[in-house]
This record gives structure tokens, C-alpha cells and sequence, in this order.
């Protein structure tokens, strides 16, 4: 019972702290983060200049640049980062994941965006946003192997 009780929290937690794209999150002013949010950011991230800060329901996220490469920390309230999601080119994406997109109904529609999704520092699963000719968007969640986990109708 107490598994199957740490699964489902685990499940709801994946998907209610990954179901939005950075893009989907309204810009704010840094005077507008709380206090514990700026300050854990700049202890984890201390040579870091956050280019843009965003929030979407109690959660805030932190646009950083490392090497070119596009970073967004993502916190709740109190300050306790939940997860670092990185976005990446598709053509790098590596192929367990490539393979298990092909895999789906939705293997011929253009991925848009690729992330790699990172928590406590290891990473936890992937996130794709994919459009396709008639310029509808689907949102896919693979685990580490690149089996699909979860899908939504939009990329919010």
C-alpha cells in the first residue's frame, strides 16, 4: 500500500510540476519573485545573471543562458527548487528518445521543443512540444529510455 501510495504521489507530481512550457508562464519583474526564490537562485547559481523571470501558479522560473544553452530553474514559493529544465536542439536528442517518439501516432509531426528535465540534480524524463502541418500542438512526456509516459493537446 505505501508503494502504490509513493507511485501515485510520484505521478501526480510529475505531471503537475512539468505541465507547462516556460512559454506558457507570465514574465514578471524580479521584484515580484519572493525573497527565498532570488536568494536560493543566486546561492545555487551564484555567477548567473537571470535573464527573465516567470510564474504560473505559485511557481517560478528563472531563464538563465550557460555556454549557449538555455536553462530554466524552476521553484515553488518557499525557495526549494523543483526542477532545472534544459532546452536542447532535436537533432541531439538521443535516440532511445528519437526512437520512442517514432513509436507514437505522432512520429511524423515536427518537434518544436526539447527538454531535458533534471530534479535533485539527475535527469528525471523528457518533455516535447510537436506541431504538425495544420499547426495544431501536442505536448509528450518520455521517461529516461524514452518510453512515453504521458501527452496533452497543447504544449501549456
Amino acid at each position: 500500500m505505501k508503494k502504490t501510495l509513493i507511485s501515485l504521489f510520484s505521478l501526480l507530481s510529475f505531471l503537475g510540476l512539468t505541465a507547462q512550457t516556460p512559454e506558457a508562464m507570465a514574465e514578471i519583474e524580479v521584484r515580484q519573485v519572493p525573497m527565498n526564490v532570488v536568494k536560493q537562485m543566486s546561492e545555487t547559481y551564484p555567477n548567473l545573471e537571470v535573464e527573465q523571470w516567470y510564474v504560473f501558479d505559485e511557481l517560478y522560473s528563472a531563464k538563465t543562458t550557460q555556454e549557449g544553452i538555455v536553462h530554466f530553474s524552476k521553484f515553488n514559493a518557499e525557495g526549494l527548487m523543483l526542477e532545472e529544465r534544459v532546452m536542447k536542439d532535436w537533432k541531439d536528442a538521443p535516440e532511445q528518445l528519437k526512437s520512442g517518439k517514432d513509436k507514437t501516432t505522432y512520429k511524423y509531426w515536427e518537434v518544436t521543443e526539447f527538454y531535458e528535465i533534471f530534479e535533485n540534480g539527475q535527469l528525471d524524463h523528457y518533455f516535447l512540444v510537436l506541431e504538425n502541418d495544420k499547426n495544431e500542438i501536442k505536448s509528450m512526456y518520455f521517461d529516461q529510455n524514452g518510453k512515453l509516459q504521458s501527452k496533452s493537446n497543447s504544449a501549456y
